[in-house]
């Protein structure tokens, strides 16, 4: 274990190492096992063990910082654990307090300050190459003092993607669809002295809307299982509120 912890106050703690615990959690017969990696640290704490998130999902447990409990599912049953206000209280102000020690005793560490200049990446000599022989505007430069290979690779590689620049506003990421979208208030306002309305909620109505093929890949999103994108419509994109209107109009309007 190499990654440094951070405490509350922003002090960093190497880890000695991690050990592998089982945690009994709740009284029987209410009461859960599970397996837990923990981070061993040498440092002042007013506690002995810390849970985290991953430990806390894997026992499926709900924390209530406000009541001192901790409820967790056992079967068809729910487990509990009872904390102490007063005694969390003291734990936490005892924490700070060695925290806050820990780091006044810290030793001033002397650094020899760098007189170099970092090295500079504007070039003064360089020569302009053309990305798209199809269109004259699309030029770049490059530095003059690379060497023969390295210029005539670094050519190759912007011509071969000259389709991720853009040359002018227009050629930028999508363009804005201007249809227009009902104003919420004033729908509010004209069901003044109606007796009755009735509400049509097009629950995941988004994802009834299929994207091109060309475009499924600019919605990707990456996970812990891999990469993926979406094949329908997602919120949050830039002109899905404008589609799904237009969508609903030409379905109502026929």
């Amino acid at each position: 274990m190499t990654t440094p912890l951070f405490g509350f106050m922003g002090n960093d703690v190497q880890p000695v190492g991690q050990i592998k615990l089982a945690i009994l959690l709740g009284e029987e017969p209410l009461r859960r096992t599970r397996t837990a990696n923990f981070i061993v640290v040498d440092a002042p704490s007013a506690y002995n063990v810390i849970l985290g998130r991953p430990t806390l999902n894997e026992f499926r447990a709900v924390v209530s910082t406000f009541h001192q409990k901790i409820k967790f599912p056992v079967e068809d049953r729910v487990g509990e654990v009872k904390g102490d206000q007063l005694a969390a209280r003291h734990c936490y102000v005892e924490m700070v307090r060695a925290e806050t020690r820990s780091a006044r005793k810290a030793p001033c560490i002397e650094v020899n300050t760098i007189t170099e200049k970092p090295p500079t990446f504007v070039y003064k000599e360089k020569e302009e190459v053309q990305i798209n022989p199809a269109r004259s505007e699309a030029t770049t430069f490059i530095a003059s003092d690379l060497e023969t290979n390295q210029k005539e690779e670094l050519i190759r590689c912007l011509q071969q993607n000259h389709d991720v620049f853009a040359w002018s506003t227009h050629e930028l990421a999508c363009s804005k669809d201007f249809y227009p979208l009902p104003r919420i208030d004033q729908m509010v306002d004209s069901t003044t002295g109606c007796e009755l309305i009735c509400m049509l909620d097009a629950y995941q109505g988004y994802h009834q809307v299929p994207l091109t093929r060309g475009d499924q890949e600019k919605v990707s999103f990456i996970t812990v299982d891999g990469t993926y994108y979406y094949n329908v419509m997602p919120f949050g994109l830039k002109n899905a509120g404008a589609t799904y209107q237009r969508l609903m109009n030409k379905v109502f309007w026929k």
